[in-house]
């Protein structure tokens, strides 16, 4: 994960990588192709990003909309991808915080508060590791909290047959999510929220 200091610079150093690549690395596994990295956004924060190297990598802003049923509070996603190995990608996810001071600390609990899959907020800041509550995950047994928010029916489409298309949309690939970390070993518990 250290690449990404080879492509990407940052305006601060309170960011924090979880998801699956910081699983990846925890157990030593290798399912992840992408790497998740998660900054506090505020007005008042200074926590901007410039590509090191614009020939080999471009950016793309990503609908926030995408990461709507993994997380809410998402300000804004840009994935950033390598030209000659589009498979590979960097997610920059900015999530709205009230404390443009917020430690990592305090950071790493909102990741836990979000997550749908609790274990997935195991974070790592280049230095150490950030562990979820064991009463939601415990990373010994592989066993987390699979929290079900109930997904929202989209207001942007007139159209009501849209509706219903978007929504069995997001549901399936809420579904797909949970049973790509079971198939992955992990023993998830349902929890509605």
């Amino acid at each position: 994960m250290n690449k990404m200091q080879q492509i990407v610079k940052f305006t601060t150093d309170k960011y924090l990588y979880a998801g699956s690549a910081v699983l990846d690395m925890y157990y030593g596994t290798s399912f992840a192709n992408d790497i998740d990295i998660f900054l506090p956004y505020h007005p008042d924060a200074k926590n901007e990003f410039k590509l090191i190297n614009e020939k080999k990598y471009f950016v793309v802003e990503l609908d926030s909309n995408t990461y709507a049923d993994i997380i809410s509070g998402v300000f804004k996603v840009y994935k950033i991808i390598n030209k000659k190995s589009p498979e590979y990608s960097l997610d920059l996810v900015y999530m709205n915080v009230s404390d443009p001071n917020i430690s990592l600390e305090d950071f790493h609990k909102l990741l836990v508060k979000e997550f749908d899959i609790v274990i997935c907020s195991l974070a790592w800041d280049g230095n150490k590791f950030y562990y979820p509550p064991d009463d939601l995950a415990n990373l010994k047994e592989k066993t987390s909290i699979m929290r079900f928010n109930e997904c929202r029916l989209p207001t942007e489409t007139k159209n009501p047959r849209d509706d219903v298309d978007v929504y069995n949309r997001r549901l399936m690939i809420k579904f797909a999510r949970f049973d790509k970390y079971q198939n992955r070993g992990f023993k998830l518990t349902h929890r509605l929220i």
